[in-house]
């Protein structure tokens, strides 16, 4: 599935959690090819951004913390 259907099932797996959270799509070039990536930003803190990557996970959807 794309990036922006990344940031809206995320959105609809965790409404509260990610509620405060921007989202935005990151290009990135592989091989020649421009992918997107679908990230959230502004989450309160570490602990919270881990804790909503283990929901998400538990969801079914891929999730990885980054500072």
């Amino acid at each position: 599935s794309s990036a922006q259907d990344q940031i809206t099932s995320s959105r609809a797996a965790a409404p509260k959690i990610l509620a405060s959270a921007d989202d935005y799509l990151e290009p990135v070039s592989k091989d020649g090819d421009t992918l997107y990536r679908a990230r959230f930003a502004g989450i309160r803190s570490k602990d919270d951004a881990r804790a909503a990557c283990s929901y998400l996970a538990r969801k079914g959807l891929s999730c990885l913390a980054l500072q």
